[in-house]
């Protein structure tokens, strides 16, 4: 189907029409099922950009490109900019964002996104092909929330799935990006980072390798002559000259200055300050500061900072302490890093945001938690327990360093610590039982009739940090429903009960099998139920607003348009100009077997 063909006045609205009573209780009725431990459950949340936003965690791993393109062509259907949007905020690396223009170079404040890499190229591959117009007016802004790399990306997996002659993006229009780049001085140096390398055959093994040696020759007779089609010596010799001269384009990028001093022996002159981000967590994580002699010298380095840049996921900091309840351990400059970094998120993660918050983060350490997340080498349980750090030293207010866990009961618990290191470390919590939520609003009850706690001084919501896969809660409601009913019936007020917030942060694994879809509480539109997934945590502020002040969301439709609602995202335009190709190309997008 090409979706081009439609009509025009199926892109005017957005606005889905209300639905009859009688429609929605059936569509509820048809959508019910259950989770791995019998809970009644919705299959659709009755959104389809709620269910692709709640199932980013799943995006982790690598999907092929016709599982991304079966999403791409339904939610394109229903709205273009939203689709368009959402493709970008997958994409998009929570940071101070740069998108660079023609005319202008634009700073915007942080932006937040869920940082996944090949999931948001397979979608930037669908919109070139399919359409063109809007892929090309918004590539700056791929960029911006990406990576310069990500253009290089592109046209290497182009090769990988079709080789040269059947390549199927607009190499022109990439090659004219490309120079552009290159020519303008807020780019230059980056673009000069990311060009490919030039690789003799013995050392192209791979077909990654092969494809980025090739676009490499190919941007080398683009910037300095004519490509070579190896009729004469005089041609192959202009074409190893042009290959030189890209070979010092590429050497002279200072975005590369780090890696020319190591490589050069020249250590005495390494600045650690030029080093940022997951470079920089590598580095000291290797061998590499004792066998240089380096140790003392970063040591003292590190040792003066409290924060530290970096741009990977939360949970990632934490891989080197281990991946259960037992904690290993690691030398101090390193551990001085980690959190160093972890401050340097956080720091990050609370620019503009509304941080007056009661939210309770709750954490899952029920036995399926054990099992490897989606896409990651950690379990749910050390990721979840990642996040909860986190979200503990986000949120201000009375539960700011306050925590609860639930498996078969829910206990309340303060990290101890100042530190993330010793505040990981000194949580040993490992009762793998089972899902039992329910617990956690019986916790509730407790210490309201027993302890005769204010109302007015419990959290206002609970979010919660698990994988979803909730115990029946012994009645044919869903878990949710009967969390509310249990504060209701514990003798919580009205306003209080209706006004609660649950937040579900989805953490999938294979535990009850690969493959298996996010399962809903309720539809989108039921009050104050919110659904939220990946592995960067910053985007718990579109629960609780940012400055300047926005409407904090009441369902999870709300959410999805609150995370949407971003400088970044706002700029995108849905393109319908046309561009005229002078030969027809197939777009279907298939792994190049040969």
């Amino acid at each position: 189907m090409e979706f081009s063909k439609k009509k025009k006045s199926l892109y005017k609205t957005e606005t889905p029409a209300q639905e009859n009573a009688f429609v929605k209780a059936g569509l509820k009725v048809s959508a019910e099922t259950v989770s791995g431990n019998g809970a009644k459950k919705y299959s659709t949340s009755n959104d389809a950009f709620v269910d692709n936003f709640a199932m980013i965690a799943n995006f982790k791993a690598p999907r092929e490109y016709s599982e991304v393109a079966k999403d791409m062509y339904k939610l394109w259907s229903i709205s273009p900019k939203k689709c368009l949007q959402l493709a970008v905020y997958i994409r998009l690396i929570t940071r101070e964002t740069q998108i660079v223009l023609p005319n202008e170079t634009i700073t915007l404040d942080v932006q937040r996104g869920q940082g996944l890499k090949n999931e948001g190229i397979m979608r930037m591959l669908w919109l070139a092909m399919h359409h063109k117009p809007t892929f090309m007016a918004n590539l700056p802004y791929f960029i911006a929330a990406g990576s310069w790399k990500d253009v290089f990306e592109m046209m290497s997996l182009d090769l990988q799935y079709h080789g040269w002659e059947g390549r199927k993006l607009d190499w022109n229009f990439m090659r004219k990006t490309i120079l552009a780049g290159l020519a303008n001085g807020h780019t230059s140096e980056l673009v000069k980072k990311y060009l490919p390398t030039i690789r003799s055959v013995k050392e192209c093994k791979t077909v990654e390798s092969q494809a980025r040696t090739i676009i490499g020759q190919y941007l080398a007779s683009c910037i300095y002559g004519k490509k070579a089609d190896k009729k004469s010596d005089k041609d192959a010799s202009d074409s190893r000259a042009a290959q030189r001269k890209y070979r010092k384009l590429k050497q002279s990028g200072t975005a590369h200055t780090w890696q020319q001093i190591i490589s050069q022996k020249r250590l005495l002159e390494l600045d650690f300050n030029t080093i940022h981000g997951r470079a920089l967590s590598l580095l000291v994580g290797s061998k590499f500061l004792k066998n240089q002699g380096l140790t003392e010298k970063y040591a003292k380095w590190i040792g003066g900072r409290k924060t530290a840049k970096y741009t990977g996921f939360v949970f990632e900091l934490f891989q080197p302490l281990g991946n259960s309840y037992y904690t290993n351990r690691l030398e101090d400059y390193r551990e001085e890093t980690i959190n160093a970094q972890f401050n340097g998120l956080v720091e990050t993660g609370r620019q503009n945001l509304n941080q007056d918050s009661k939210l309770l983060v709750v954490r899952d350490i029920s036995g399926s938690m054990t099992a490897e997340a989606i896409g990651t080498n950690m379990s749910s349980y050390a990721i979840g327990k990642a996040m909860a750090l986190y979200f503990s030293a986000l949120l201000d207010g009375p539960f700011k360093d306050a925590y609860a866990t639930f498996s078969n009961t829910c206990k309340l618990c303060k990290w101890q610590g100042k530190t993330a290191i010793e505040r990981w470390t000194n949580d040993k919590d490992s009762n793998f039982g089972s899902t039992n939520l329910q617990s956690v609003a019986d916790m509730f009850v407790k210490l309201k009739s027993s302890m005769k706690v204010s109302e007015n001084e419990f959290p206002t919501g609970a979010l919660l940090v698990s994988d979803g896969e909730f115990n029946w809660c012994g009645s044919n409601v869903t878990n949710f429903e009967e969390f509310r009913n249990r504060l209701r019936r514990g003798g919580f007020s009205k306003k209080y009960v209706d006004n609660f917030k649950l937040i579900l942060w989805d953490l999938p694994n294979g535990y009850y099998g690969r493959g298996m879809k996010p399962k809903f509480e309720d539809f989108a539109d039921a009050p104050n139920n919110f659904y939220l997934s990946g592995y960067d945590p910053a985007a718990i502020a579109f629960i609780m607003g940012t400055k300047p002040f926005k409407a904090t969301p009441k369902n999870a439709t709300e959410l999805f348009n609150a995370a949407m609602d971003q400088e970044l995202l706002n700029r995108l335009v849905v393109s319908e100009r046309k561009v005229v190709n002078k030969t027809k190309k197939n777009t279907n997008f298939k792994k190049n077997k040969k």
